[in-house]
């Protein structure tokens, strides 16, 4: 199932970000295919950001609330997406309710951790828990 974050916009393309959901390898491996339009088997930004400019409806630049769960499939917990999105919103160091492109440009800054500018499946299967965990925190009460 595609759906971002963006990356959550790349958790969001796992659907899986729930204790109470499965989260397995599986899961992450299809969402980093969901991702991986030119097929090449790694992710570039430009491919992250094709996603992101698809859910910045208004075309301003960043990503708000309301257009972060319009691009999610309806039933997902408002808790979670709140987490989901303030994750996101806190990787530029402001926590200004709006997820620039900055941030995303974090996120995928995370996943490459050889720094190549692209993220292998195996960087994606190794570090992607760890963006779900930083998300799962913001969840907590």
């Amino acid at each position: 199932m595609m759906i971002f974050i963006l990356l959550s916009l790349l958790a969001g393309v796992l659907g899986q970000i729930s204790p109470n959901l499965s989260f397995s390898p599986e899961d992450i491996e299809r969402g980093f295919r969901a991702l991986d339009s030119n097929i090449d088997g790694s992710l570039e930004p430009n491919e992250v950001f094709v996603l992101y400019d698809s859910i910045d409806i208004d075309g301003d630049g960043f990503v708000s609330m309301e257009e972060f769960t319009r691009f999610l499939p309806s039933g997902y917990p408002p808790k979670e997406v709140q987490g989901m999105f303030k994750y996101c919103d806190k990787l530029d160091g402001t926590n200004d309710d709006r997820i620039g492109r900055t941030n995303i440009n974090s996120l995928f800054e995370i996943l490459d951790t050889d720094d190549s500018g692209e993220v292998s499946l195996a960087e994606f299967l190794k570090n992607m828990p760890l963006i779900v965990s930083g998300m799962l925190e913001e969840v907590q009460p």
